[in-house]
């Protein structure tokens, strides 16, 4: 799991390179998914828009809180898929 942001001025930038290698992509806002579309027109497909505002400062625990929320369920999904086709590649 890697972490990146959209604004020019963040500490890790979004990059080509960051989304071709995510398998998914989980946005916070849709704005943020059309600058993710703007640097790769394909990144579509991987993104994921969990309709959180971005108002919070870094590290604040009602953000964290809010994103444990959001990404349980699609976390818990994408393990699960992850280990069936880890199955049905082994036997």
């Amino acid at each position: 799991m890697k972490s990146a942001g959209t604004w020019a001025g963040a500490r890790t930038a979004v990059s080509k390179e960051l989304i071709d290698w995510a398998d998914v992509i989980f946005a916070m806002e849709e704005h943020h998914k059309d600058a993710l579309i703007r640097i790769d027109r394909n990144a579509d497909a991987k993104i994921i828009v969990l309709g959180v505002d971005d108002h919070y400062l870094k590290g604040d625990p009602e953000l964290t809180r809010v994103l444990k929320g959001k990404l349980s369920g699609y976390l818990g999904e994408i393990f699960s898929r992850a280990a069936k086709e880890k199955k049905s590649r082994t036997g």
